[in-house]
């Protein structure tokens, strides 16, 4: 939560690398969420250098783990070709498991590709 507030600016100053700083750790010590936005933050080069590949890696790592925003932004990864093979099938597959996660989002994308 810490992170994020860095990210708006809500009650801190704005600082994408303080940010990405407490994602890493938080992420580090299993929060999923936590690797999800620093998966975000190396995608889109937000207080980091781009890193697609390693992004990737974080969003796997979080959906491996039951986290379900990391699966559906592994999904998307896998729905677009964004620094992976397209793969529809995949990106079904882990747009449901985000789906029974508890993730809506991922449940309305997850429908048009059945």
């Amino acid at each position: 939560m810490l992170g994020t507030s860095y990210v708006s600016g809500i009650g801190v100053t704005k600082d994408a690398t303080r940010a990405i700083e407490l994602y890493q750790r938080a992420c580090d010590a299993g929060d999923d969420p936590s690797c999800t936005l620093l998966g975000a933050s190396y995608e889109s080069g937000s207080g980091v250098v781009r890193d697609q590949t390693h992004a990737n890696k974080l969003f796997q790592r979080a959906c491996d783990n039951s986290g379900a925003s990391g699966c559906s932004a592994l999904a998307r990864v896998y729905e677009t070709g964004t620094g992976v093979a397209k793969d529809s099938a995949r990106a079904l597959a882990l747009y449901l498991k985000a789906c029974q996660l508890g993730e809506k989002k991922a449940c309305d994308k997850a429908t048009p590709l059945h």
